[in-house]
C-alpha cells in the first residue's frame, strides 16, 4: 500500500463517483518509461551503495523532469518495500603510497556508530566544545588518527545509522510491468481505507470456489462480516448467475476509523486472482471544509484493460512464482544479474513478504492442485481412473446458506448438465462437524424441492457411526433425501461402488426423461433410418458409429438433449433403445459389431475368402486388405463362427477352427 497523500484519483462531484488513476503497463506509454527510471535509481543506488539522502534526491530529480511527484513517489514507496536498509558495515581507507589499493577496516563490527559518535562527543568535553571549525578539525583528526582512518570516513561512519545515511542492503528485482502492477493494485487498496462497504463479485471458468475460499478465509481473518447473494449478470453474451459478497465497514461515520477500510484493503490481491472481478465499494471523502461526503467506486478486470495483464501477458509473465533462477529471459525489462545473485534466501526474511507476493497473484495453471486432506487427494486420484465420462472440479462456486454464509463442497462431478456436489468430512473436533451437518442441512432443506440438486457426502466412519448412534435429527434428515447419497471411508480407503452406481442412476434417468421420451426416441430412429439407408446404397462396407451420430446431431435444434449424449452412450445405456436399433438394422440388412456399422452382404463375402484359413495372422491379413478397422476384427472373426486358440501374444501363432460351416447371421 502507498500512504493517502500519494493517492492519485478524480473526482465526479456531480453524481458523487470517484476513479483512481491507475497506470498504463502498455510499453510505449510514459508511466513505463517512469518506472523505468525509478526501478534504475534504485538499482543504481543498490549496487553503487549510495546513502539514501542521495537516493532520494535523485528521485526529487524525476519529479523535476516528469512533474509527477505522486507517481514517482508512489513507485518509490512500492520498491522500497522490496528493499532493506542498512548502516555501512565496511569503510576503506586509501594507501598515500598507493592510491588504488584498498585496505578494507571492518570498523562497525567492532564499534557501532553511537559508540563512535559517544568517543568524539567524549573527547570534544575534554578539549572543551568545539565551538570553531579548527577545533573540530582537530578533535576529529585525533579520533579518526586513533582508529586508523580519514577525517571524511569517521564523519560517514559516525552518522551512519541515521535513516538519511542507511545504504540499501538488499533489492528484490523487479521488472517494469510487475512494478506498475503492484502500485496499481496497492493504489486501489489506499482509495479503500475510507470506505464504508464493499460488494465483490467473482467469476472463473475452473475451481471459483478455490477463489471464494481464498476470498472468505481473508475476510474472517481480518474480523471482517459479511453475506452472500445472488443476482442476475446480464451481458451481450450470456445471462448467469453471480454471487455476490457484502462487507460492511463502520456502522457509525462519525465514530469512522480506517481500521475497517485498512482490513478490507488487504483482500484486494487475493480478489484479483480471479479470472473476472468486480468491485463496488462507498468510499468516504472528507473535504477542506470538512464536509463529509460518500463516492460511489466501482472497477473490474475489464474497466481497466491496459492497468492489469491481459490473458497471453499472463502465461508470459506470471507462469511460475516469483522468486526464479531465469526470470531475467521472462521480462522484458530484465533485471542486472548482480542483483539476482546479491538476493539470497536469508535477505528474503527480512523483507515484507506480504508486499512481495502482489505479484504472485495471477491465476496460474501450472501451479499443482492444493488440497485440504489427503483423503480428498485420493478421491480425485482414483475417480479419474474409472474413465466415467463425468468431469470432475476442484471446489465449484460456493452454495449460500440460509445465513446466507458460504459452504463449497469440495468437489463437483458434471455430466449431461447434471451437477453432483461432493463433500469430503473427515475426523475433525466435533464442534466443527456440528456447524458443516448444519450447512448441509439447511442447504438439503432448501434443495429438497429441487430435481437437479445431488450430493454425495463421504464420510469418516467413525463420525458417521458416531452420529447415527446418537439418532441425530440432521444426519436423519439428510441421509432420508433420496437426493443424497451418504457412504463412508475408512483408513483413507473409499469405496467407489456406491458412488459409481449413484452417478450411473442420475444418467440413466436423464436419458429415459430428456432423450428418449417418445417424442425423442420415434425422432432418433426415423433420422438414423434414412442415414442408414444412405449408408446401405453407397460403396461403403462399413459406417463409423461416430459418425453416424455426427450426422444425427446436424437435425438437433439449439436445447435438443440429443446434443449433450453420444449415439453410443444411448445405445450402452438403454436397452430398449438398443433393442429398437439393432432391430432398424437387421431390417436394413445391416450388423452392428462394436462402434462400427457392417453390411450383412459384405460380411457374406468376407466369410467365404476366410472360411478355410486357420491361421488368425493370416484372417488379419485378409480384413486389413477390406479396410475392416482392427479393433473390431476379432469379434467379427467370432460372430463369423471362429474359435481362437491363443499361443501366446503373437496373434501370427494364434490358430482358428470353424465351429459351423454354415454362416448364420
Amino acid at each position: 500500500m502507498i500512504s493517502s497523500d500519494l493517492l492519485r484519483c478524480k473526482l465526479d462531484n456531480k453524481s458523487y463517483k470517484i476513479y483512481p488513476i491507475l497506470c498504463s503497463l502498455e510499453q510505449n506509454s510514459k508511466d513505463v518509461e517512469i518506472a523505468k527510471q525509478v526501478i534504475q535509481v534504485f538499482e543504481y543506488s543498490y549496487q553503487h551503495g549510495v546513502i539514501k539522502e542521495k537516493l532520494i534526491q535523485s528521485l526529487k530529480g524525476l519529479e523535476q523532469i516528469y512533474k509527477d511527484y505522486k507517481l514517482i513517489r508512489g513507485l518509490a514507496a512500492v520498491l522500497e518495500k522490496r528493499c532493506t536498509f542498512k548502516v555501512i558495515s565496511q569503510v576503506h581507507s586509501k594507501d598515500p603510497h598507493h592510491s588504488d589499493s584498498k585496505q578494507p577496516i571492518e570498523i562497525l563490527k567492532n564499534f557501532t556508530a553511537m559508540d563512535i559518535r559517544r568517543s568524539v562527543f567524549d573527547e570534544s568535553a575534554r578539549q572543551n566544545i568545539a565551538v570553531s571549525e579548527q577545533t573540530r578539525k582537530s578533535i576529529l583528526e585525533k579520533m579518526s588518527n586513533k582508529l586508523g582512518i580519514s577525517n571524511e570516513t569517521l564523519s560517514k561512519v559516525m552518522w551512519s545509522d541515521l535513516d538519511e545515511n542507511m545504504i540499501i542492503g538488499t533489492f528484490v528485482p523487479i521488472s517494469v510491468e510487475r512494478l506498475l502492477l503492484s502500485y496499481n493494485v496497492s493504489l486501489i487498496q489506499t482509495l479503500l481505507f475510507s470506505c464504508l462497504k464493499i460488494r465483490i463479485g467473482l467469476g472463473s471458468n475452473l475451481n471459483l470456489g478455490t477463489r471464494w475460499k481464498e476470498v472468505l478465509r481473508e475476510v474472517k481473518r481480518l474480523g471482517l462480516m459479511y453475506w452472500l447473494d445472488v443476482v442476475d449478470e446480464t451481458t451481450q453474451d450470456s445471462k448467469e448467475n453471480m454471487i455476490i459478497c457484502s462487507i460492511e465497514g463502520a456502522l457509525n461515520v462519525i465514530k469512522l476509523t480506517d481500521r475497517y477500510g485498512s482490513a478490507i484493503s488487504k483482500i484486494i490481491p487475493t480478489i484479483i486472482k480471479s479470472e473476472r472481478w468486480h468491485l463496488q465499494a462507498d468510499i468516504l471523502r472528507i473535504t477542506n471544509s470538512g464536509k463529509k461526503l460518500v463516492y460511489e467506486f466501482e472497477i473490474s478486470e475489464k474497466s481497466y484493460p491496459n492497468s492489469f495483464p491481459s490473458d497471453k501477458t499472463t502465461k508470459m509473465h506470471f507462469e511460475n512464482s516469483f522468486y526464479q533462477e531465469n526470470e531475467s529471459k521472462k521480462d522484458p525489462f530484465p533485471m542486472n544479474k548482480k542483483s539476482h545473485d546479491e538476493y539470497n534466501s536469508k535477505d528474503r526474511k527480512n523483507l515484507n513478504i506480504q508486499e512481495i507476493n502482489i505479484e504472485n497473484f495471477i491465476n496460474n495453471s501450472n501451479v499443482p492442485m492444493l488440497f485440504d486432506s489427503k483423503i480428498e487427494k485420493i478421491f480425485l486420484q482414483k475417480f479419474e481412473l474409472f474413465k466415467t465420462g463425468w468431469t470432475i472440479e476442484r471446489e465449484p462456486e460456493p452454495i449460500i446458506t440460509k445465513q446466507k454464509t458460504a459452504f463449497i463442497p469440495d468437489f463437483v462431478l458434471s455430466k449431461f448438465g447434471n451437477r453432483v456436489f461432493v463433500e469430503i468430512i473427515g475426523f475433525w473436533t466435533k464442534e466443527y462437524l456440528e456447524r458443516k451437518i448444519t450447512k448441509i442441512f439447511e442447504i438439503v432443506q432448501k434443495k429438497t424441492h429441487d430435481e437437479k440438486f445431488f450430493m454425495i457426502l463421504v464420510i469418516n466412519l467413525e463420525n458417521l457411526m458416531s452420529y447415527e448412534l446418537n439418532e441425530e435429527d440432521k444426519i436423519t434428515h439428510i441421509k432420508n433425501n433420496r437426493n443424497v447419497l451418504i457412504t463412508s471411508y475408512k483408513n483413507d480407503r473409499i469405496s467407489f461402488k456406491e458412488i459409481l452406481k449413484y452417478i450411473k442412476d442420475i444418467e440413466n434417468i436423464y436419458i429415459s426423461l430428456n432423450v428418449l421420451n417418445t417424442q425423442n426416441q420415434n425422432k432418433i430412429i426415423q433420422n438414423m433410418i434414412r442415414l442408414v439407408e444412405g449408408f446401405r446404397k453407397s460403396e461403403l462396407s462399413c459406417l463409423y458409429l461416430g459418425n453416424l451420430d455426427e450426422m444425427l446431431k446436424k437435425d438437433c435444434t439449439d436445447g435438443d438433449a440429443f446434443l449433450k449424449v453420444s449415439l453410443k452412450e444411448l445405445i450402452d445405456k438403454n436397452n430398449d433403445f438398443k433393442f429398437m436399433f439393432e432391430n432398424e438394422l437387421s431390417k436394413k440388412l445391416l450388423l452392428m459389431i462394436d462402434d462400427y456399422i457392417l453390411k450383412t452382404q459384405f460380411i457374406e463375402e468376407i466369410w467365404k475368402d476366410i472360411k478355410n484359413v486357420i491361421n488368425l495372422g493370416e484372417a488379419c491379413k485378409i480384413l486389413d486388405s477390406e479396410k475392416i478397422p482392427e479393433k473390431i476384427q476379432i469379434n467379427l472373426l467370432t460372430l463369423l463362427g471362429f474359435h481362437i486358440e491363443w499361443n501366446g501374444l503373437d496373434y501370427s501363432k494364434a490358430k482358428m477352427t470353424l465351429k459351423n460351416s454354415d454362416l448364420s447371421i
